[in-house]
């Protein structure tokens, strides 16, 4: 690459030429990979959080109304849904003040 004829005097074709261009455009995209995936990451971090507070929030109407546990979280998602609030949102509200419950 650094000559004054890097291709020998040899014509290269389209092809070669293309396969450059990909792999520099390879290259450039790479340089985000690292960004997406500690967006990744970190949404990960906060679906795992929502669900343990969700988990927490079905044991709490689970104890309170003394069914089990598929039926406390059948009641978390129907409040929720009667109070136009997400199942993670109204389990954040249970598990910081259960007497709303």
């Amino acid at each position: 690459m650094f000559t004054t004829d890097p291709w020998n005097s040899r014509p290269r074709d389209n092809a070669f030429g293309q396969s450059l261009a990909d792999l520099a455009a390879i290259a450039l995209w790479m340089s985000d990979v690292n960004e997406r995936s500690g967006a990744a990451t970190i949404a990960a971090q906060h679906i795992l959080a929502s669900r343990t507070t969700i988990e927490q929030a079905g044991g709490v109407i689970a104890e309170l109304n003394q069914v089990d546990i598929d039926s406390a979280m059948k009641t978390l998602a129907a409040r929720a849904a009667d109070q136009g609030m997400t199942v993670a949102r109204y389990a954040a509200y249970v598990v910081e003040d259960p007497e709303l419950c």
